[in-house]
């Protein structure tokens, strides 16, 4: 399949261009939220600080300038990360977009290259064609769920983006604590995946129609109705995994991240 028009404007479009009420909801959200996330910054601080001290008094010192900026520095950059997190989240989007954007620019010295159905060939009894018709059949609604799948995943991403921008800021406050500081690489690790999966399924759409059009999916057969039925088979076997492809458009980009 090619990759329509739409889907392609919706892949390669920023929060704001998506959905510009949603966006504007979230970021209302995340506005809302930082007071809470630097109240939890604040804790975080106070807890550590009151920890590093009482640790050198056990020592016999006490809390200098460059204790308190070897803990300080690392507030202050869960301040930015709070202050900024729409900023932050926005440009991943934009970055992973402008990826997109070069993927969906490359094209190929063949311009026909794309998923076709193949026609019955020959002679072939009633019954067989019957077989075959149901065989085409079934290949071209594979064909048009590859691309309903691929309008519900390109909703779902940006979906999961919102999700994630709106949760931000108190997720990324969690940064300046040691303890918790694995929990917002993750969930930034998870919001780039989700983000990278917009130019994976680009990537998906530009290479699928390609492959298949010289592969290893070749089987020898004699006489009319076997190499119908082979060639129908091939087609099924192409769009099933097409499909499944697609569906694990972000269990690979998760990968890709270490997720």
């Amino acid at each position: 399949m090619k990759i329509d028009g739409s889907t392609l404007t919706q892949l390669l479009s920023s929060l704001d261009e998506y959905n510009p009420v949603v966006n504007e909801v979230v970021e209302k959200m995340t506005k809302g939220l930082v007071p809470v996330a630097m109240m939890i910054l604040g804790v975080l601080m106070y807890l550590e600080l009151a920890d590093t001290n009482r640790r050198i008094q056990v020592e016999q010192g006490r809390v200098n300038s460059d204790i308190f900026i070897s803990v300080a520095w690392k507030y202050l950059v869960g301040f930015i990360l709070i202050a900024y997190s729409n900023e932050i989240f926005d440009s991943i989007v934009w970055i992973t977009n402008a990826i997109g954007n070069i993927i969906s620019k490359v094209t190929s010295n063949k311009s026909d290259l794309k998923f076709i159905v193949p026609e019955i060939k020959g002679k072939v009894k009633t019954s067989q064609r019957l077989i075959l018709n149901g065989m085409t059949a079934i290949a071209y609604f594979f064909n048009w769920f590859a691309e309903i799948v691929t309008k519900i995943l390109v909703f779902l991403r940006a979906f999961e983006l919102y999700l994630f921008k709106a949760a931000a800021p108190i997720l990324v406050a969690l940064y300046a604590s040691e303890e918790w500081r694995p929990i917002t690489m993750r969930f930034i690790k998870m919001f780039t995946a989700v983000a990278i999966q917009g130019f994976l399924i680009i990537i998906i759409l530009k290479i699928y129609p390609a492959l298949v059009t010289n592969d290893m999916f070749d089987l020898v057969a004699k006489g009319n109705w076997a190499e119908n039925l082979a060639a129908m088979f091939i087609c099924l076997l192409k769009s099933g995994v097409f499909v499944f492809v697609l569906l694990g458009s972000q269990r690979k980009a998760k990968e890709w991240m270490g997720g």
